[in-house]
């Protein structure tokens, strides 16, 4: 084994993801949330894969199969051809 795969994947913030990946959809495995709110929001996960368009990433979570994981946007504007029209 090398040292790679020896290594534990590490957590990062979600304040941290958004701020070193701005304007890019992320697909988070284990996702960690604060629970002790009414409204329960993302604290911290493991940063997987990242990309400026969010079937990419839809594409690599399906690839990848984790058990627990969640695709969010960092924030930012979307381009025209990110957004999704439903009718």
């Amino acid at each position: 084994m090398t040292t790679k795969e020896k290594q534990k994947p590490e957590y990062s913030s979600w304040e941290d993801i958004k701020a070193q990946y701005p304007d890019r959809f992320v697909l988070i495995e284990n996702p960690v949330y604060q629970t002790d709110t009414p409204s329960p929001f993302l604290e911290r996960g493991i940063l997987r894969y990242k990309n400026k368009a969010r079937k990419k990433v839809v594409e690599k979570a399906k690839e990848m199969k984790f058990p627990s994981f969640k695709i969010k946007y960092t924030g930012g504007p979307l381009e025209e051809k990110d957004y999704i029209f439903v009718l």
